[in-house]
């Protein structure tokens, strides 16, 4: 399934924009993961697309952090990256030059339910990085997307902070967090798997008050660990 959250207008009528956004699955079970999350192309909306073959319904929230655009603010998207049949395939998008990340996210061209996002976090001031896992037996590809604005980090106190990384055993579901320091807001963040393999998906990123959590489903027989990110300023 999949839907898209719009960003609203503020009292005075002025149009807000996706800064980040993620999704969060109201389930546990480890057949409940995020295929797609991205800023919707030419909107000013977040979408989500999302795969349950549990066998059991779900339901999930999508989420989008909004704002008046900042100064330089850009949704950019990659050129589109192949993921073959078996594979997990990265990919990351720099912002343009004198921009930083605020969010990002990517979108498969798969609706098939083995296809899902391995990780999707800042690997930089300046990029986002994507992985994605088709545990399918047809060909697919993705495309990242990112948002960047002009932001003074030394003004807003901009920053990344990373949390520590928690292990994700082998058929586990593991919840993570990660605050911004106080006086800071969430832009965005996201989260980071060590794993490789095409069983381990993210199953839920979503921001909060002064921070941003999230899970990962563990499906292969190997442990592996998830490590949250927070986007963070005044």
């Amino acid at each position: 399934g999949g839907d898209y959250v719009n960003c609203p207008k503020t009292k005075q009528g002025q149009q807000t924009v996706p800064l980040s956004g993620g999704a969060y699955f109201v389930s546990t079970n480890l057949a409940t993961n995020i295929n797609s999350s991205f800023p919707s192309p030419g909107t000013n909306a977040w979408g989500v697309n999302v795969i349950n073959t549990s066998g059991v319904d779900a339901d999930y929230y999508i989420y989008a952090i909004c704002a008046k655009a900042p100064r330089g603010y850009v949704q950019q998207q990659s050129v589109s990256i192949n993921n073959p049949a078996g594979a997990q395939n990265r990919s990351f998008l720099a912002c343009p030059s004198g921009d930083v990340v605020l969010g990002g996210g990517a979108y498969s061209t798969s609706g098939l339910t083995s296809v899902s996002m391995n990780g999707s976090w800042p690997r930089s001031t300046t990029t986002w990085e994507v992985s994605m896992s088709n545990a399918s037996t047809s060909g697919a590809s993705f495309t990242v997307y990112e948002t960047c604005a002009r932001i003074n980090r030394s003004a807003s106190q901009y920053q990344i902070d990373m949390g520590s990384a928690a292990d994700n055993a082998a058929g586990a579901d593991t919840f993570v967090s990660e605050t911004c320091p106080s006086g800071l807001s969430i832009l965005g963040g996201g989260l980071r798997s060590s794993s490789d393999s095409t069983l381990v998906s993210l199953s839920s990123t979503e921001p909060f008050t002064g921070g941003l959590q999230g899970a990962e489903n563990n499906n292969s027989v190997s442990d592996a660990s998830i490590t949250p990110y927070a986007i963070c300023a005044t």
